[in-house]
């Protein structure tokens, strides 16, 4: 059911569906009625062993990530989720883009989810690529990073910090991928060393900024 399962346990608890939380410990066949018995407990209780009978019994799979998803990952610089998906932009605010511009997420590439929810999220990602693929340009801010390669202590909280994983430690100090980057400056903050600056956004722009909201005052 995905990251709405609560919806569909609640719909299917109305629906007079009861839910046991348990360990299997053995089905078996009763050979008179030919019907499933499982030898459980419930584990939100102290109840001890005891058999129940099923005419039919399913037996469901987690759904895991893909084989292959690693190399993907490390190709577009994604996130992963808790449960080792591709994590999207914002759960409830914009569910269908990732953080890379250009890339949005369908289906189970986010999580395990049913067919109408693919189908749907899946038109949401043409939509949404289709308002970058239908402009002549694309326009993008030119405020980036920028780090001085002789100052840069090689301690790796930019990477550590950077949430569009622009930032690559290499030999000689901190690398910038200019594509990735959306100038947010949180590896500025981060940088003991003092190292990185923001390209086209640096400190007499902002005492000119501040200068000009106090003349205003």
């Amino acid at each position: 059911a995905g990251k709405d399962y609560e919806e569909y346990f609640t719909a299917s608890r109305r629906e007079g569906i009861k839910y046991i939380r348990t360990n299997v410990s053995r089905i078996k066949e009763d050979p008179n009625t030919k019907n499933l018995k499982i030898v459980m407990q419930n584990t939100l209780s102290s109840d001890r062993l005891k058999e129940l009978e099923f005419d039919l019994v399913v037996l469901s799979a987690a759904m895991v990530p893909a084989k292959g998803i690693e190399r993907i990952q490390k190709i577009l610089k994604l996130e992963y989720s808790q449960d080792g998906f591709f994590k999207e932009f914002h759960a409830r605010l914009n569910p269908i883009d990732t953080k890379i511009p250009g890339i949005s997420l369908a289906g189970v590439a986010q999580g395990p989810k049913s067919i109408a929810e693919s189908i749907v999220q899946g038109r949401a990602a043409a939509s949404s690529l289709a308002r970058i693929m239908g402009k002549d340009k694309y326009r993008i801010l030119l405020i980036r990073a920028s780090v001085e390669k002789e100052r840069c202590a090689k301690c790796g909280l930019c990477e550590l910090n950077c949430p569009y994983n622009a930032i690559t430690l290499m030999n000689d100090g901190a690398d910038v991928n200019e594509i990735l980057c959306r100038g947010c400056g949180a590896c500025l903050a981060n940088c003991p060393s003092e190292a990185i600056t923001l390209r086209y956004y640096r400190e007499p722009q902002y005492e000119r900024q501040i200068d000009a909201i106090l003349e205003e005052i």
